[in-house]
């Protein structure tokens, strides 16, 4: 987060742990990876089938799995992020509950989107294979 102090000068907030999160470079760049593919078969395909969908529909599991892997560890999130925006803000204090609380509304927002994404890829195999 950038957070303007007085009249110039500008204030970073981390979201995550940026130490924690470097150990996680190379299962950052598989994720990556994994998109790249997909798209690169969407485009090689041409048009969508049942094998198109299916083959996304695992690399997207894959995605999903490593991606948890990363969010769900409590060390990845600056536990000091909420606290530290309310003190710019000049706000009252509570922040761990609702750091919990943002921490775990992004994780249920990435699972939403993984799923979301598989159940339309699934509905345009099964619909452009007739």
């Amino acid at each position: 987060a950038y957070i303007r102090v007085g009249t110039g000068s500008m204030t970073v907030i981390p979201v995550f742990n940026i130490e924690m999160l470097s150990k996680y470079k190379a299962l950052i760049l598989v994720i990556f990876i994994l998109g790249i593919i997909k798209e690169a078969l969407k485009l090689i395909t041409g048009r969508w089938n049942l094998k198109l969908a299916f083959s996304l529909t695992v690399l997207n599991i894959l995605s999903l799995v490593l991606t948890l892997i990363i969010f769900v560890n409590p060390a990845i999130w600056n536990v000091n992020f909420v606290s530290e925006m309310l003190r710019f803000i000049n706000v009252q204090e509570g922040s761990l509950n609702q750091w919990i609380n943002l921490s775990t509304g992004f994780i249920i927002l990435l699972i939403f989107s993984y799923v979301l994404e598989i159940v339309t890829g699934l509905y345009k195999g099964i619909k452009y294979s007739k």
